[in-house]
């Protein structure tokens, strides 16, 4: 009975941070958010030396990440007759959001076909565990993908086949390549020794205390979690206290109309707001 209400407690946690209303609607940054009282305790996170700089982040420079910025004025029907619709470039299987996720998993794998010659090689020294393991989360067609990677090849011989998909191509041929690739991330993950991961450890314990000891990085948090909260503003993901730091990662991969990196507007905002603190960082 404790343990029910102490779970109905924690839901009902509000957040701290008052609703943020952009000037115009945003493209959303879907992050990890975390509020004080529901997924941190106060006194014991970094995010407790993070300063709320909202109200001095200039919104003007977020206008690029507004939602429909890139779209073109409606067109006039004109009374002539249309040419016929073009077909793909490229033939497509991974869609949407997906894409991005694929593409920043197979971007540090060698190119396609040296992938396929390690594989069926069982090679070592071609790929690391990290890409095999990008390999089949992302390389590797389900038997759904595959018939239809394989319909789309058929109805459009020659048309190219887009990155994510040369790698499905190529790898679904390969017999057993599923099982292939599971029994050798296996094998490869328990030969690695103890030593290894201690060395691995000692090796992180200076960029942590740099972390810990820095006074800019703190700043360089609040400048991520003041765009981010504006970015998802009117939405519970828009009153954060703080974000899970594996999402510093989507500073590159999130995008405005433009194409520029979100990690390049925090700089700039950090530049704008604290030029001597961002040298020193």
């Amino acid at each position: 009975e404790q343990a029910k209400n102490q779970a109905k407690a924690t839901a009902k946690v509000a957040p701290s941070k008052p609703k943020i209303k952009p000037r115009n609607k945003m493209k959303n940054l879907h992050w990890n958010y975390f509020v004080y009282g529901k997924d941190m305790v106060k006194g014991e996170t970094i995010w407790d030396d993070v300063l709320d700089v909202s109200p001095w982040l200039p919104v003007e420079k977020l206008a690029i990440f507004e939602a429909g910025t890139n779209k073109e004025p409606k067109k006039v029907e004109s009374t002539e007759a249309k040419p016929a619709k073009k077909g793909p470039d490229l033939i497509r299987i991974v869609t949407g959001s997906d894409v991005q996720t694929a593409e920043m998993g197979l971007r540090n794998c060698p190119p396609v076909t040296e992938c396929a010659a390690a594989i069926q090689e069982l090679d070592d020294t071609k790929l690391s565990v990290e890409q095999l393991k990008a390999l089949a989360k992302h390389g590797v067609p389900d038997e759904k993908q595959a018939e239809m990677l394989k319909g789309m090849r058929e109805a459009m011989p020659d048309v190219p086949l887009a990155s994510i998909e040369q790698y499905m191509w190529v790898l679904g041929n390969i017999p057993g390549v599923h099982e292939r690739l599971e029994s050798w991330i296996v094998c490869r993950e328990v030969g690695e020794s103890a030593s290894f991961l201690v060395e691995k450890l000692r090796g992180c314990e200076y960029p942590i205390d740099c972390v810990i000891q820095s006074v800019h990085f703190p700043r360089l948090l609040s400048i991520f979690l003041a765009v981010g909260n504006y970015l998802n503003g009117g939405h519970i993901k828009g009153q954060a206290d703080g974000f899970g730091l594996g999402d510093f990662k989507q500073g590159y991969a999130f995008r405005s109309s433009n194409g520029q990196p979100l990690t390049q507007l925090i700089l700039e905002v950090y530049m704008d707001m604290d030029p001597k603190g961002l040298g020193e960082l």
